[in-house]
């Protein structure tokens, strides 16, 4: 029987646009430091690894959080 696949819960997820990369990720270490689980693409993506169906499972987990 293999293990189900365990999904790192987060509290927000920060969607951007690159040129205001450097203020999103100012606001995520803010959030970080008020212990607030981020979700940030340079800090959860992995390089090489297919980034939409990243985005796709991290957004399905945290909007079945909310159910």
């Amino acid at each position: 029987m293999s293990e189900p696949t365990r999904q790192p819960q987060f509290d927000v997820f920060l969607s951007h646009n690159s040129k205001d990369k450097p203020a999103v990720i100012a606001l995520a270490k803010r959030l970080q430091a008020h212990g607030i689980k981020v979700w940030l693409d340079i800090w959860e993506l992995r390089p090489g690894h297919p980034w939409q169906e990243a985005l796709e499972e991290i957004i399905e987990s945290l909007v079945s959080q909310q159910k």
